[in-house]
């Protein structure tokens, strides 16, 4: 498995957890940090900003998951 085809699969991967909860994500790129908006699927407004980072997309996606787990999913 190549390096980009792991990161896709990651997305991939994060993306499929939060459609599950009704939620999408955006990344967006800032400096050298990349950042996680949440948004629930049925208005497509960001609800919460920010909601997890990385140095890289599938990082930051990453991080955003392990933030709803512990903090929505106890």
């Amino acid at each position: 498995m190549t390096d980009l085809t792991r990161r896709i699969e990651v997305l991939r991967d994060v993306d499929a957890w939060f459609a599950a909860r009704g939620f999408g994500l955006v990344l967006t790129e800032e400096g050298d940090e990349y950042w996680a908006h949440l948004f629930p699927k049925s208005s497509l407004q960001i609800h919460a900003r920010r909601y997890g980072r990385g140095p890289s997309p599938e990082a930051a996606a990453d991080s955003a998951r392990n933030r709803y787990r512990v903090e929505e999913e106890g």
